[in-house]
């Protein structure tokens, strides 16, 4: 799952910029500088086959996150991606369970 996240934070970033990976016991956040996407274009990512229109030229079948959605909830895990000061970000949070 999180190599999924990773290789989208590579091929989705802004040209030139770099990706950022903070890990904390409990805490995984991968950022990236990216084109923005709407609150409601950022609900539909994890829905198989969705792709942004402003992805739509990259290779992908639209369906690595929603994979990564069905990982991430099997194992009770806490996440989302948000959009933050030009940044694609995603946390995930794991329990000790």
């Amino acid at each position: 799952a999180l190599q999924n996240i990773i290789e989208n934070a590579v091929k989705y970033s802004t040209k030139g910029s770099g990706i950022t990976v903070d890990v904390t016991d409990k805490i995984v956040r991968i950022s990236n500088s990216s084109q923005p996407l709407s609150k409601a274009e950022l609900k539909k990512i994890w829905q198989p086959y969705y792709r942004a229109d402003k992805s739509r030229h990259k290779k992908g079948n639209g369906l690595g996150l929603s994979i990564v959605k069905s990982i991430l909830d099997l194992h009770r895990t806490k996440y989302d991606m948000t959009m933050k000061d030009g940044c694609m970000v995603f946390q995930a949070e794991f329990s000790e369970e």
